[in-house]
């Protein structure tokens, strides 16, 4: 089974440099593998008929994306959507000391705390998290 697969680079918690594209089936080199992602558009007709997701959690507080029960933690998520969802819904979840600010990416926008959309295409979200009051600790 050959996965799709996505990989960006962060500089200094900004989104910066990616790409996705279909992995190599099993046993071809890790050079062509690379080759292989640096040259896709994550937004070809190719891909857009791939139900996947990334998601980028930044900024500088802390906190999590929920999806499905599970959480995209500090850092970079992928996810394959399933063909049997037509939504997905994902909730911003803040950690202590810190507060959701706002989604950015094409994906979801605004300040709610969740964003729904349809899962057909590629999808790129990223949630912004920022400091808070920590009152009472």
């Amino acid at each position: 089974m050959r996965a799709f697969v996505c990989v960006s680079v962060l500089f200094a918690g900004l989104v910066g440099l990616g790409a996705c594209g279909i992995a190599p089936d099993e046993g071809a080199s890790l050079g062509s593998s690379a080759a292989a992602l640096a040259d896709v558009d994550p937004m070809s007709d190719a891909n857009t008929a791939q139900r996947s997701l990334v998601i980028d959690v930044i900024g500088t507080g802390q906190g999590s994306v929920a999806l499905r029960g599970a959480r995209c933690r500090a850092g970079h998520c992928s996810y394959e959507l399933d063909d049997s969802e037509a939504e997905v819904t994902l909730t911003a979840v803040p950690s202590l000391c810190s507060k959701f600010k706002a989604w950015s990416g094409g994906t979801c926008s605004g300040t709610s705390a969740t964003c729904t959309f349809d899962t057909l295409g590629y999808h790129q979200v990223s949630a912004i998290f920022v400091p808070a009051p920590c009152h009472g600790l």
